[in-house]
Order: C-alpha cells, then sequence, then structure tokens
C-alpha cells in the first residue's frame, strides 16, 4: 500500500510539472518583447551603410584673386553619360548664399564635367572655363574658376576746381574708326554713374579709339581735344585721365590773411561774401561755398557769368575775426572760355 501510494504522488508531481511547464511556454510564445526578434537585429551590411551622395564646392575669383563683386555665375556640371545638372551662384542649385561661392550638394559619385557657362556681370570667363570633378559620396570635391575683370576704360571730364562735368558726348570706335556708338556722360554704355567720370567695358579685346564730341553745355574744351587709341585688355583698366572744360564765361578768386601753408602759397581763409556786378546791369551776391560758388573750397570762389565784360568784385562780408579786405573791389575781365582770375583778397586779424 505505501509503496502504491508514493508512486502515485511521483506520477502526480511530473504532471503538475509538465502542466507548469506547458502554462509558461504559453505565456513565453504570447508576449514578444520579452525575446528578442532576430528580424530586428542589424545586419553587418546595414551597419556599414553611410551617405550616398556627394557634393562640388566652387570658389570663384577675379584675375588678382579677390572675391567676386558679383553674383549670377552660371555652372553646368555632367556627370559621364547623364543629363546636365544647373547650378547658378546665388540661385538655382546653390546652397551657399556667398556670392563667389557655389556649394551644389546630392550627386551621385562618379565624374564630372564641371563647365563655367556664364560669367557674373563685370566679368568673363575663364581660360579654360571647364574642369574635371570626381564626387565620392560623403566628401566634398572642390573646385576653383578665375573669372578676370572685364576690360575697362576710364575717364573724366573736369572744370578747373576741378569738379566733374556732367554732359560731354563721345565717340567708340574700332581700330579701323568705324563707329560703335556715341554716347553722352551716364548714358548705358557708361558704367560709372559719378557725373563727370565715365567707364566703359569691353566683353571683346582689342583695338579701339576714343573721341570727343562735344563739351557739356555752356562749357568749351581748354585745347582742341584729339582721338586717342587704346588696347581694351581683361583683367586690365586702361585710364585716360581727364579731358578739362571751362565754363564759357567765368571768374574766381580767392581769399586769405596773409599766412602760408607747408608748400609756401597763402592760406585760404572763409568764410566771406562778395557782390559782383558789370556795366550791363548784371549783378549778382556770392557766399563762400553757397549756391553760386561753384568751388566748393573754403576761402575760393568760382562763379558762372553771363556774358563776356569787366566784372567788379566786392567783399561785403569779411570772414569772422578779420577786418575788410583791403583794397575790398576789383575788377575782373571775363573773355569767351577764358576763366576770369581776381587773385588774392588780403582779410588781417582784428
Amino acid at each position: 500500500m505505501y509503496a502504491s501510494l508514493l508512486s502515485f504522488d511521483r506520477r502526480g508531481l511530473r504532471l503538475s510539472s509538465l502542466v507548469l511547464g506547458a502554462a509558461l511556454l504559453a505565456a513565453c510564445e504570447n508576449d514578444r518583447p520579452l525575446g528578442p526578434n532576430r528580424t530586428d537585429i542589424p545586419t553587418a551590411a546595414a551597419l556599414a551603410k553611410g551617405p550616398t551622395k556627394g557634393i562640388v564646392s566652387i570658389t570663384l575669383v577675379d584675375n588678382k584673386n579677390n572675391p567676386l563683386a558679383s553674383a549670377g555665375a552660371e555652372f553646368s556640371l555632367t556627370p559621364v553619360g547623364q543629363p546636365s545638372i544647373t547650378a547658378i551662384d546665388n540661385g538655382i542649385g546653390d546652397s551657399d548664399p556667398t556670392v563667389g561661392a557655389v556649394f551644389v550638394k546630392g550627386l551621385t559619385p562618379g565624374v564630372y564635367d564641371v563647365c563655367e557657362k556664364a560669367a557674373p556681370t563685370h566679368y568673363v570667363l575663364p581660360n579654360p572655363n571647364c574642369a574635371t570633378a570626381t564626387v565620392t559620396a560623403g566628401a566634398i570635391t572642390p573646385l576653383a574658376f578665375i573669372n578676370p575683370t572685364m576690360a575697362r576704360l576710364q575717364w573724366g571730364v573736369v572744370d578747373f576746381v576741378p569738379n566733374g562735368i556732367a554732359g560731354a558726348e563721345f565717340q567708340l570706335q574700332d581700330g579701323n574708326g568705324n563707329l560703335i556708338a556715341q554716347f553722352v556722360d551716364n548714358a548705358p554704355i557708361d558704367v560709372d554713374p559719378n557725373p563727370g567720370r565715365f567707364a566703359l567695358e569691353f566683353p571683346v579685346e582689342g583695338q579701339y579709339m576714343l573721341c570727343p564730341i562735344n563739351p557739356p553745355a555752356g562749357y568749351v574744351w581748354v585745347s582742341t581735344p584729339m582721338c586717342i587709341g587704346f588696347t581694351a585688355t581683361h583683367g586690365q583698366v586702361e585710364s585716360m585721365g581727364d579731358y578739362i572744360v571751362y565754363p564759357e564765361y567765368s571768374a574766381y578768386w580767392y581769399v586769405t590773411d596773409g599766412t602760408t601753408g607747408p608748400d609756401l602759397f597763402p592760406t585760404p581763409l572763409g568764410p566771406s561774401t562778395f557782390q559782383i556786378t558789370n556795366p550791363f546791369g548784371f549783378s549778382a551776391t556770392i557766399v563762400d561755398n553757397g549756391a553760386n560758388d561753384f568751388d566748393q573750397r573754403i576761402g575760393k570762389f568760382g562763379i558762372k557769368l553771363p556774358a563776356e565784360a569787366v566784372y567788379t568784385v566786392c567783399q561785403t562780408v569779411a570772414p569772422v575775426g578779420h577786418l575788410p579786405a583791403s583794397p575790398n573791389c576789383k575788377r575782373i575781365e571775363v573773355r569767351m572760355g577764358i576763366p576770369g582770375w581776381g587773385e588774392w583778397f588780403y582779410n588781417a586779424p582784428k
């Protein structure tokens, strides 16, 4: 009896263990997070996967290695056997807002022909204008292009002060004397907006001729100007200097207290006021650096006048802290195209 009971108990224990084990297995089968899922474990290939695209960085400078002053350079990037990609400095395809820096991202690795197709304003295309770039995934491929400044000619038209005087007319001719353009100051061909200052740019290098045609209205050439030949070369600025013009009728004079500067010339003194008249009824007040005074240097006066005549100039207000000029009136002869010189008025200190 005892043996039979023991046997029964062992079988019961074994049965209980089996039932408990099955329950545990069922629980594990239904509770997925408790065990690793093989499909969630990264493979070696996935762990090694990195950037798949590359970048081309283009730097633009002029012939003196200065950064470019204007954007707009246009590039084509052409992978072997594939369509071209367009990138414009500070435009389509450029991720860098800096003028003269073009940053093209998202490029498939490979060999690219990179060509500058259009130069920015005031510049010309490099020579050569194409380069080869090998794009690598996850890397930046640098390129540099040199855009020479466009060939440039500059000159001025000034009076004897010298002030820039607007309104002169010129002709541009080719090396054979054929007319290219006839223009006045600040016409579209003139890229310098300052009155009396001219600048022309030349897309094509070569021999040219500049010819003065007419002085500004109310002025005359100091001497008969001639046509001047020059060579336009990219990367260079050719300067013609200044053409001098005088008002048709004018007078000028200076004021001093008698002291001299390091150059031993009298020191100009001001401000003061004058009255100028002629025998034919003309009369005008001129205040130093006022509306009638075209010489804006203190102590120096210049005035445009209506006609040839002998004018009388009198100081009516002396500079502060100084006695009236002695003499306080002078006569000035004015002729066509020859400024009348009234010399120096002397104001002694009080």
